[in-house]
């Protein structure tokens, strides 16, 4: 994954949950220590869970659940999580889009070197950084 930024949110279809390498951006958090499997049967350990704010193009969203893994090379959204909510996500060629019942879109991504980008507010991807842990 060397073409993906570290400070932006991806969607993964393969992920069981949502990660987080930073701990900057919790809003509520809870320390913890808990193994979670890779895709080439790796190990690497979450060191806590808790709630994130993000700022996307349509409006705020809380995402829940999520787990810090300072390891990961990015951040990740889990799409089977976000379909267990009720909502469902569409992709296409060059975009996705997160849709509620209502077939409203809560979010979207763009599709960047084969891996669909969050489309954040430009002033939040400012303000994201990550210190070394």
């Amino acid at each position: 994954m060397s073409d993906v930024d570290e400070r932006e949110w991806y969607f993964g279809s393969g992920a069981t949950c949502h990660m987080s390498r930073c701990a900057e951006g919790f809003v509520k958090q809870q320390q913890m220590s808990h193994p979670v499997g890779t895709a080439n049967n790796g190990c690497m350990m979450s060191v806590a869970k808790g709630v994130m704010n993000l700022q996307l193009e349509e409006g705020p969203i809380e995402v829940k659940n999520v787990l810090q893994i300072p390891e990961l090379a990015t951040n990740l959204l889990s799409v089977s999580k976000i379909c267990e909510k009720g909502l469902s996500v569409v992709f296409s060629a060059d975009q996705c889009e997160v849709r509620g019942n209502n077939g409203n879109v809560i979010a979207s991504g763009t599709q960047i070197g084969g891996l669909y980008r969050l489309n954040r507010k430009a002033e939040q991807l400012m303000l994201t950084f990550c210190s070394e842990v």
